[in-house]
């Protein structure tokens, strides 16, 4: 159904497509409506969109604050190498074998 909060974005991608959490079953009975007043749909539409536009924005710097962290993470534990032109280096070539091909 859509409702594991995802790492990055952190909201699920039922929040992001429909602008709301979704009800799991697990919650169906448990949960009742806050208020039975009539609310004017025009209202509701544009607060649903501002309140969309305003997720994604948030989602957005999160995800991008999540990717920075996790590349200065890797970024730590590389290390850096020079080699100039013309110099032998050892190349390892790992060749994918296939569990039922020759064993050479």
């Amino acid at each position: 159904m859509r409702t594991s909060t995802y790492r990055t974005i952190g909201r699920t991608p039922a929040e992001m497509v429909y602008g709301c959490k979704l009800m799991t079953p697990e919650v169906w009975g448990s949960s009742q409506p806050k208020s039975q007043e009539l609310v004017d749909p025009e209202s509701f539409v544009s607060r649903k969109v501002s309140n969309k536009e305003r997720m994604f924005s948030e989602s957005k710097s999160r995800e991008e604050n999540v990717k920075r962290k996790s590349k200065n993470k890797y970024d730590q534990s590389v290390r850096e190498r020079n080699f100039n032109s013309g110099e032998l280096v050892l190349r390892s070539v790992n060749r994918r074998i296939h569990p039922m091909g020759p064993a050479n």
